[in-house]
């Protein structure tokens, strides 16, 4: 008796993949009041033949104030999902907060943003609530992109998935779960304009906005 062993989609790693970079997916203001291009990269399965494909989104790391789309461990996990017949999505969202009025320097993330320090202090303790919930609204709207275009890429907008890395994660539950308009956090509504930073800290919104900008602390 002979045990025949085939390779199965979505259960091994059976498919090259094709890679499409710098895909926009739209546009959105930042924390300071400029708006910013948002990026994507897509990696497809070839030869499967499969118009109905599952959408993977990856969300990158970097608490809010670095990391890429392109790190290494979003390109390994994507070109693996991909291999198994997965489409997947390496998405970029919004970074940067307003830094801190004070003085001081986190050495554990700082250097993942620039050589400068006090540039990862927000001004207040709302600052991360409200990069959260702009990483999400982007993250959707990457979602609502690539499913007006599912046709092309032979993907099933009802079989979505969403995995992320360190803040990518929150921002992946955060995408999943905050679907009601109640659920939107007190802190990212109307709120009085932020404290303005140190002019020693200018470095730290260059860091984030097109040159010449506008910082808006509203």
């Amino acid at each position: 008796m002979h045990t025949l062993f085939s390779q199965v989609t979505f259960s091994d790693t059976i498919y090259q993949f094709r890679r499409e970079n710098n895909i926009p997916y739209g546009s959105a203001t930042n924390y300071a009041g400029n708006e910013v291009p948002l990026f994507l990269d897509l990696y497809k399965p070839i030869g499967d033949n499969n118009l109905n494909r599952p959408l993977l989104v990856l969300v990158h790391g970097g608490a809010w104030i670095a990391g890429s789309r392109n790190e290494q461990e979003i390109q390994q996990l994507a070109k693996w999902y991909a291999k198994f017949g997965y489409v997947v999505a390496s998405v970029s969202y919004r970074l940067g907060f307003h830094p801190s009025i004070g003085n001081g320097s986190n050495t554990a993330t700082c250097p993942l943003v620039t050589v400068e320090s006090n540039c990862v202090y927000p001004a207040d303790s709302a600052e991360m609530v409200r990069a959260l919930y702009r990483a999400m609204q982007d993250v959707k709207g990457a979602i609502r992109f690539l499913k007006g275009r599912a046709a092309e890429d032979s993907v099933c907008t009802s079989n979505v998935f969403l995995a992320g890395v360190s803040a990518g994660g929150f921002n992946a539950l955060a995408a999943a779960l905050l679907d009601v308009d109640a659920e939107k956090p007190t802190l990212a509504g109307s709120l009085s304009p932020a404290a303005g930073p140190a002019t020693t800290l200018g470095y730290c919104n260059n860091y984030f906005n097109p040159q010449g900008s506008n910082i808006s602390l509203s």
